[in-house]
């Protein structure tokens, strides 16, 4: 499901606004209620980084609803680091 676009977002009972994914609380909400009420394995995100370029979005994927083997589903994966966190 693709959120950036004004169309789906209002059907989704959201005011459309250029910023209304700002809101952490009301995207947290609507990104479950997308993953629990519907067919969607995944939706488009604009992203927050990117504000006023909409070509720029983030893909979240519901993993219990999409096949096991990734090769089913990904075209084209590639490696580019390692994620580490630190407490410092």
């Amino acid at each position: 499901m693709d959120l950036r676009a004004e169309l789906n977002v209002e059907a989704l009972g959201v005011t459309w606004s250029p910023t209304w994914f700002l809101d952490g609380e009301m995207t947290l909400g609507l990104a479950e209620r997308i993953r629990e009420e519907s067919t969607a394995q995944a939706i488009i995100v604009p992203s927050i980084a990117f504000v006023d370029d909409l070509t720029r979005w983030n893909l979240v994927v519901f993993l219990e609803k999409v096949p096991a083997d990734t090769k089913k589903w990904t075209v084209k994966t590639e490696s580019i680091g390692r994620l580490q966190w630190s407490d410092s």
